[in-house]
């Protein structure tokens, strides 16, 4: 009995202690939220005033999540046309009518880096990476991106060899958006860090009270078995 005693109580005292050190590591880290790959030789969309004209995408979030970084890839209508970059980003909840916008990013802070991958006119595509300076926190749902380029290049928005085949596009912010079914995708993704729901975790004092419940419980079966029938 001594041993099945000891036995059980070590396997209470394992299971107390997987159970805080589960609850102590459930933790999330970055992982990539969407990803719409870039077509090499796909089409490029410009979105520049120039044209004028403004591009939008749909992508659907499973869960909630803080949003840190976003990238997408595009170019210029000449190789040598990769000019005075200032983009303008943002997020939307809908584009019905003029839309609604969710966050909007002016002037942001982004990292060019050239790309292998061509257009469908065979200009170079380039990979533009922009870190949030906060992270933004998102529910579960549908949203729209938003990207355009506010310097003087004609700049384009290369296709995505993934999605569900539409986008939406006006000619300036006053303008209705306009769904272009089947026309392709955007070339973006989205980076950030899913919202884990914590269990709380035990206090050392619930925890030692377990363990004291535990050790009288195994006293006082202890007793019963000494005493003569």
């Amino acid at each position: 009995m001594n041993v099945q005693a000891c036995f059980s109580l070590r396997s209470l005292i394992g299971w107390t202690s997987a159970a805080f050190l589960a609850l102590a590591t459930s933790t999330a880290s970055a992982a990539v939220l969407y990803d719409q790959t870039p077509q090499d030789g796909g089409l490029g969309f410009y979105a520049n005033p120039n044209w004028p004209q403004q591009m939008a995408d749909n992508f659907t979030l499973g869960g909630a999540a803080n949003l840190e970084g976003i990238t997408w890839w595009g170019g210029y209508g000449s190789n040598f046309d990769a000019g005075d970059d200032d983009f303008l980003v943002r997020l939307y909840s809908n584009v019905t009518g003029t839309g609604a916008v969710l966050q909007e990013f002016g002037s942001v802070p982004f990292i060019r880096t050239p790309t292998v991958l061509f257009d469908s006119a065979g200009n170079a595509v380039y990979q533009y990476d922009f870190a949030l300076t906060a992270p933004l926190g998102m529910s579960p749902g549908a949203y729209y991106l938003f990207v355009q380029n506010l310097g003087t290049s004609d700049w384009f928005w290369q296709e995505a060899s993934s999605g569900n085949g539409d986008l939406w596009f006006r000619g300036e912010d006053t303008d209705t958006w306009a769904m272009a079914a089947g026309a392709g995708d955007l070339a973006s993704r989205l980076d950030g860090t899913p919202v884990v729901v914590h269990v709380p975790e035990p206090s050392p004092l619930a925890l030692l009270g377990i363990a004291g419940l535990s050790l009288a419980l195994l006293a006082g079966r202890r007793r019963r078995q000494r005493q003569p029938v």
